[in-house]
């Protein structure tokens, strides 16, 4: 990393948990159901979280911090995880858009509309998918 690098890491990681908790925001105004308020409380509070040490693992991944643009100095290392850590921070990521695409189809089916519209609804729905 260089300074360059690491800024566009750390607003990515914020960014994208701010677009998905605000998301998760809308579809609370949206849901009646007791049982979707809960699982989407949960998943605001799993994506804040992960999103926290996905910052704080890019961040502090380098000791001393200041390593990571500055080579030079002595006694200063990274974990070298990057690769594994990128990796499951990416499945985590994935995990929780295909929520959040997915999660309003359950929502919109246990609606009293007529199969036809719940299938309209549901593929226009599923438009945020690709």
């Amino acid at each position: 990393y260089t300074p360059r690098t690491l800024f566009p890491y750390t607003t990515l990681f914020r960014s994208m948990a701010f677009v998905k908790i605000s998301i998760a925001l809308l579809m609370l105004r949206i849901v009646v159901a007791r049982r979707f308020t809960y699982i989407i409380i949960i998943s605001m509070v799993l994506v804040a979280l992960w999103s926290l040490a996905e910052l704080l693992f890019v961040i502090f991944q380098c000791r001393p911090v200041k390593f990571q643009w500055d080579t030079k100095i002595e006694g200063g290392f990274c974990t070298g995880k990057f690769v594994s850590s990128a990796l499951a921070f990416s499945v985590m990521s994935i995990v929780s858009d295909w929520f959040y695409a997915l999660l309003p189809i359950s929502v919109i089916w246990s609606l009293k509309l007529d199969l036809h519209s719940k299938i309209s609804i549901g593929l226009i729905l599923s438009l945020g998918l690709m």
